[in-house]
């Protein structure tokens, strides 16, 4: 949804139906002026209708997508107490350094909508 809205938004910046100044307006004021547009411009009608109606979409190959959505990677190495010193987890446990080192990668998501 996040990548939506922003492409929505960046069609809307590129084609001057809005400023950057509408971004510190409200939400309403910024699709009051978009709005408008929907009829003759078809990308920015696309975002809309993606923002606005429940899309199918799944996950696809590197070869076969219509967007690509890069992913923050989250994981917890907390500190422990381990032989009187205070270490990380993953400093003591092998297999969590491991999953700890897979799961610091970004993730990447080939997405392919439906309809």
């Amino acid at each position: 949804m996040f990548i939506t809205v922003g492409n929505f938004l960046k069609q809307a910046l590129t084609q001057k139906y809005i400023t950057a100044k509408d971004l510190y307006s409200t939400d309403q004021a910024v699709l009051d002026k978009t709005k408008k547009h929907l009829a003759q411009d078809e990308v920015l009608n696309t975002w809309w209708q993606r923002m606005n109606t429940p899309t199918k979409y799944f996950t696809s190959d590197p070869s076969n997508y219509d967007q690509l959505v890069h992913v923050k990677s989250r994981i917890v190495d907390p500190f422990c107490q381990h032989e009187g010193k205070v270490k990380r987890v993953s400093d003591v446990d092998g297999k969590w350094k491991k999953i700890v080192a897979q799961e610091l990668k970004p993730k990447e998501y080939f997405i392919k909508f439906k309809g």
